[in-house]
């Protein structure tokens, strides 16, 4: 079984039979547990609007069995069933309160809460002993007790102790049999704990002498181990994508050598398979990062889950057989597309560097084919429109080299229309115009290139790109006249004018400047009515997610109706605590201010008008707001820098109250203009008529942690919406647009409608998606004959030129190139004149009698002699040149040898053992002060001349004690 978002997947591994199950709650699942008897599994979720639940189903026929509620305030991280107690569960929350629970599933019991740590946690095990718990998580492991004591059932919880030893996150760990614990770190070493304490840090000896120490064991980070009981071995696997095998009698018998403060310890490795496998038929995969592995009862099959290639792959263990099994983006998914001549056929982009095709209307193995990019990765994509290619089946990618690729869909992969280089950065955003006629990309450079579209064979011909001097958020092309808005950092809104391509001069550079405009939306103040306040508790409750593969009816028209007098005194009560909690925050840590921005902005396509909708951050939290740019007068470049702009206030609109702390990550306009999408942080999608902005339809497919809504994307008949998020989760909806749009528009104008029979009549004129059949419905061609002339050249450097660099740096490279061409006839030259002379000389060694001096075979003396003084002049005036130079360098080094080093009697010097790790140090001793020395003189002057006297007293008192006053031997 495996997590989607809001979705389980079990699936038969031998006969590929799967059956899904869709969360309750709107956050996401979070964890999943199979009971030891296989009866019961527990689905723990997560949730933004209230708190989330365990819900305990039948394994058999997946019924709902048991809920376990209030065990978390968002989300859980982990979920166990006890191997002791058949009726006992442990589960573990996310943050805020990282709070570990222990049930009685059985009798929907609550028996033991506890916060297990102050910072991430990752897993939670039951141990080997009734009783016993382990969790682990950011930078500490916990072994956990349920004690009785004489207030009844705790938990105890010890804090294990890194001591000498690095500290690390721990993901992975297991226990041994007689009670130890071996953990995985981060930095690739194997922990040994022995009650709370590290017992010995494990390493990779030698082949012949295992105690020798050779390596670490892993590379990098180890976040699997488990037993391997047939072998008799903890098999280990992390970030550098190794399964290694590690003997349990020599890792229970390791001890450390505390005498001589070493914590090492060698053991043999036993045996290694490399996920994937080395061979030509995997050399495109880069090495797995092993984050799970899971193995069947015999132990003959594992599934190892790779985060890196978002992989799953198949290892028969018996055979030493690897192969992937599931296949799918491995971050967040940055693009999506539909075909609208190919019904069914997906398109989809991430940052894991692939692009890869679906059929979405197939039952089941819905991926065709994709494109893998290693070292760099796709941040959007757009279809190319009709005018550029009439079959639609062509798209443009970005990625964060700063590169775009045109793209054809063929039916056995993708060909390379063109690649280009507009940018320096990350292309965040690709965009054509309505006429198809232009084409945008944004660059994380702050520059937006403009483009004109011809056909396939040279896709894109360069025209210039606009530098903006502040952070540009997102853009948007006028449905129109062609104009471009710009979202920027700075909280203004600005477009720029539509480039006219024959009025440009490019012949130089690319660097273009466009007349424009730009506006500062103004908000009014605020005033709140109970009618909105309830809307936003509504907003907020989460009430209308939906939870399958289409959108709920009855969740698609929310947000306006009187739910009576109870619940009214029920929400306003909510939001006084709410106001309370505000306040009481704000008295502790105090109002953090917060900039306005505009994140995401769009054209209003309904009156052709200048009306924009927009979100941001600041004042504009919270909210979807109307404005217009009318206000704005158009500036020319050449009077008005973009430097120096001064933007028209702009009275705003609110629109559409939006959960408050929530930060938007998509706005866009449905093809037809008549809804728009408001994608969330937290996984969640609101879709607003735009005639009626009161009501919204909401999804909720991701994780509402780590699920944030990157792309959305709807077909141009608005029957299929494609949704990808930030945590890979890509998922395609039913959605009957045109009754969503005809009810949105009743409820503008009558308040009491019949929801039910609403729903009913969208459930029922749910647009039917044909299954498509690859060869047959689609005619796509083939690579070999892709319907056009491929001559595209990809770019491969990650150091190549962009186009604007290409054509300026083109001009120096060819004056370097030349002044080179130059220096070498002169060393050609000099060359020859050089080999003249040698061969003079050595004739000139020949001759018995009368030889020529040196002096004499140079033709003028003077010349050499003005040359020998000409040389001085040049040292002296260089020397004179850099003296200030030099002198501030030497004081420089003198300042710093002063600080660092005259205050220092002894530094630090460390020996190294060639045979063994012993190492030894001196201390690095400081010296003392001048002032403290001076005392020191001083103090010493004292002991020696009270040394003195006390010498004298004693002569002294000597001379007094004889009765002649001198010696008996005088």
């Amino acid at each position: 079984a495996y997590i989607t978002g809001h979705v389980i997947c079990f699936m038969n591994v031998g006969t590929n039979q799967r059956r899904y199950l869709h969360g309750r709650d709107d956050g996401g699942v979070g964890a999943i547990a199979l009971s030891d008897d296989g009866e019961y599994f527990a689905v723990a979720e997560r949730s933004f609007s209230e708190k989330p639940n365990v819900y305990i189903y039948t394994f058999k026929d997946m019924k709902l069995y048991r809920i376990l509620r209030k065990g978390t305030e968002k989300g859980f991280a982990a979920v166990k069933f006890s191997p002791h107690q058949k009726n006992h569960l442990a589960a573990l929350g996310c943050a805020p309160d990282y709070l570990l629970t222990v049930w009685d599933w059985t009798n929907e019991r609550l028996l033991l809460k506890c916060k297990a740590y102050g910072q991430d946690v990752y897993d939670i095990r039951w141990g080997q002993f009734p009783g016993m718990l382990t969790s682990v998580g950011s930078g500490h492991i916990r072994f956990w007790k349920m004690a009785l004591t004489f207030t009844g059932l705790k938990l105890q919880g010890d804090i294990g102790k890194f001591g000498a030893t690095e500290l690390s996150d721990i993901l992975g760990y297991v226990e041994l049999p007689d009670g130890k614990v071996v953990t995985g770190t981060e930095y690739g070493r194997l922990l040994l704990w022995e009650g709370v304490f590290v017992k010995v840090e494990l390493m990779r000896g030698s082949e012949a002498d295992p105690r020798k120490i050779e390596s670490l064991p892993h590379e990098k980070a180890i976040d699997v181990l488990f037993l391997d009981k047939e072998d008799g071995c903890i098999v280990s696997g992390g970030d550098d994508g190794f399964l290694r095998w590690w003997p349990i009698e020599d890792t229970d018998e390791a001890e450390a050598d505390y005498d001589l403060g070493i914590l090492e310890y060698g053991i043999s490795m036993r045996h290694e398979v490399r996920i994937p496998p080395i061979g030509e038929e995997f050399d495109h995969f880069a090495p797995a990062h092993i984050h799970h592995v899971s193995r069947n009862a015999d132990n003959s099959i594992w599934l190892i889950q790779d985060t890196r290639n978002g992989i799953v792959w198949r290892y028969e263990k018996d055979h030493d057989v690897c192969i992937p099994m599931l296949q799918s983006h491995s971050g967040p998914v940055t693009g999506s597309l539909l075909m609208p001549l190919h019904s069914g056929l997906m398109v989809s982009g991430g940052l894991d560097g692939t692009i890869r095709t679906y059929n979405v209307t197939a039952d089941k193995d819905h991926e065709i084919f994709l494109d893998r990019r290693p070292g760099v990765g796709v941040t959007c994509l757009s279809a190319v429109p009709t005018p550029a290619d009439p079959h639609r089946r062509t798209i443009c990618a970005g990625y964060t080299d700063g590169t775009i690729r045109v793209m054809v869909v063929c039916k056995d992969g993708f060909v390379l229309a063109q690649a280009l280089k507009p940018h320096t950065a990350p292309v965040r955003q690709i965009a054509y115009s309505e006429d198809g006629k232009l084409m945008a990309t944004l660059g994380a450079d702050n520059n937006v290139f403009f483009f004109r579209v011809q056909g396939l064979e040279e896709h894109a011909v360069p025209i210039g790109f606009v530098v903006i001097p502040c952070q540009i958020n997102s853009f948007s092309w006028h449905p129109d006249i062609g104009r471009i808005l710009l979202s920027l950092q700075d909280g203004t809104l600005l477009e720029l004018m539509k480039p006219i391509v024959d009025d440009i001069d490019n012949t130089e550079s690319y660097h273009i400047k466009l007349d424009y405009r730009t506006v500062v939306p103004e908000i009014p103040e605020p005033e709140e009515s109970e009618d909105e306040e309830e809307e936003e508790d509504e907003e907020n409750e989460g009430g209308d997610g939906a939870e399958g593969g289409e959108i709920d009816p009855l969740a698609a028209l929310t947000g306006g109706e009187d739910d009576g007098e109870g619940k009214k005194k029920k929400k306003k009560k909510k939001e006084e605590e709410k106001k309370q909690a505000e306040d009481e925050d704000d008295d502790e840590h105090g109002k953090e201010v917060v900039p306005n921005t505009i994140s995401k902005a769009t054209y209003i396509q309904d009156d052709g008008t200048d009306r924009v909708f927009f979100v941001g951050t600041g004042t504009y939290t919270g909210g979807l707001w109307e404005c217009s740019l009318e206000p704005g007068d158009i500036q020319s470049i050449e009077k008005a820098p973009l430097e120096s702009r001064t933007p028209a206030p702009s009275m705003s609109i609110l629109r559409k109250k939006l959960p408050k702390g929530v930060v938007v990550t998509h706005l866009s306009i449905s093809p037809s203009g008549r809804f728009l999408f408001v994608g969330f942080v937290d996984g969640r999608l609101w879709i607003l008529p735009v005639n009626n902005t009161n009501v919204h339809s909401c999804i909720s497919v991701a994780d509402s942690i780590a699920g944030a809504v990157m792309t959305v994307f709807a077909d141009e008949a608005e029957r299929m919406l494609v949704i990808g998020a930030a945590d890979g989760t890509l998922s395609a909806l039913q959605w009957n647009a045109e009754e969503s749009h005809v009810a949105a528009g009743r409820l503008l104008n009558e308040r009491d409608l019949n929801m039910k029979e609403i729903a009913e009549t969208m459930t029922g004129s749910m647009p039917e998606i044909i299954p498509a059949d690859v060869e047959e419905d689609w005619d796509l061609p083939s690579c070999e004959n892709p319907g056009f002339c491929s001559f595209a050249r990809d770019i491969s450097d990650p150091n190549q030129y962009s186009i604007q660099d290409a054509k300026l740096k083109t001009e120096q490279d060819h004056a370097k190139a030349q002044a080179e061409q130059k220096k070498t006839r002169v060393r050609e030259r000099v060359l020859e004149v050089r080999t003249e002379l040698e061969e003079l000389q050595a004739k000139n060694q020949q001759i018995p009698n009368n030889k020529l001096s040196m002096a004499e075979l140079s033709i003028d003396q003077e010349y050499l002699s003005f040359l020998a003084k000409d040389m001085e002049r040049q040292i002296e005036d260089v020397n004179f040149e850099l003296a200030w130079s030099v002198e501030f360098h030497e004081r420089g080094l003198q300042k710093l040898r002063d600080h660092f080093l005259s205050r220092v009697d002894f530094e630090r010097i460390e020996v190294l053992g060639f045979r063994s790790p012993h190492r030894v140090s001196t201390f690095r001793t400081p010296a003392m002060s001048q002032e403290l020395q001076s005392a020191l003189g001083r103090l010493h002057e004292l002991i020696f001349s009270a040394d003195r006297d006390s010498d004298n007293e004693h002569d002294n008192e000597n001379d007094l004690g004889s009765p002649t006053g001198r010696s008996e031997g005088g």
